[in-house]
């Protein structure tokens, strides 16, 4: 099965998309990836965050994002490494007339910031399918981390679903799911939602091939959007004894880092 990866260059991407080369290296066809903040410079992407959330999430924020993409080869350098075809797109609904001559028979998303439209989703023979670091149909959208510890959530997972034209809002075909614990910080449930997103992926990416599932549709009246938190909601977060991090967690490795079962 020839597949092709759409992603961002950023951390957490980096390391999911570096498992799956690992496990499907002869079956990567490809890979486009876009800016990890999407079609905003990062100047205005930084003074959104500012305005809405305050200074203090945007400097926490920042470090998180800074150290983590140092800590990880950019996706370009992935795909050097193992002689895989890679192209930076703004706009992947442009590059249909590439995609079909590359003839992928899925599509794996793995964070990446764009819409497909119908043009592209009906290329690959088995669909398009993304993986979501959250158990939808809740926590759809922005800063979900921050949401789930802010809510008191007792379980974080993850969610591989089919996509349309809509924002997580296709069949689910599977989910995987860990509890939160009273010391997790977004930090570490970030990566610990990433080990259970590449467990996740590679059996879907594996039962795809065969056949052999069944996708469950979304209650939609479960949905649950979330966005940049405002400066009050930040304040509430630190107020509670939540935290965006621990700085010896951005020294770990990945084997302490990460929830992967298969390792």
């Amino acid at each position: 099965m020839e597949i092709v990866i759409l992603t961002n260059d950023s951390f957490y991407p980096r390391i999911i998309v570096n498992h799956l080369i690992k496990v499907y290296r002869k079956n990567i066809k490809a890979i486009f990836f876009s800016n990890p903040i999407g079609h905003e410079s990062l100047f205005r992407m930084f003074k959104k965050i500012l305005l809405t959330s305050g200074f203090r999430f945007l400097f926490l924020y920042s470090i998180e994002v800074i150290i983590g993409s140092l800590q990880y080869p950019s996706i370009k350098k992935l795909a050097k490494k193992y002689h895989i075809d890679y192209y930076k797109t703004d706009d992947i609904n442009k590059e249909s007339v590439l995609l079909k001559r590359i003839g992928p028979d899925l599509i794996v998303s793995v964070s990446f910031l764009q819409i497909l439209k119908r043009n592209i989703i009906d290329i690959p023979k088995k669909g398009c399918i993304n993986l979501h670091g959250a158990l939808l149909p809740k926590y759809k959208g922005r800063a979900v981390y921050f949401w789930m510890l802010l809510n008191e959530e007792k379980k974080i997972g993850s969610t591989i679903h089919f996509m349309n034209e809509d924002i997580d809002s296709g069949d689910i075909i599977l989910q995987n799911e860990c509890p939160i614990t009273p010391d997790d910080t977004i930090r570490s449930i970030s990566l610990k939602t990433v080990g259970l997103g590449i467990e996740l992926i590679v059996q879907a990416i594996d039962i795809i091939g065969k056949g052999d599932f069944r996708a469950i549709k979304q209650n939609e009246a479960d949905s649950l959007y979330t966005t940049f938190p405002s400066k009050s909601d930040v304040k509430l977060f630190l107020r509670r004894g939540k935290r965006f991090f621990r700085f010896n967690e951005l020294i770990m490795t990945d084997k302490e880092k990460l929830c992967l079962k298969s390792e």
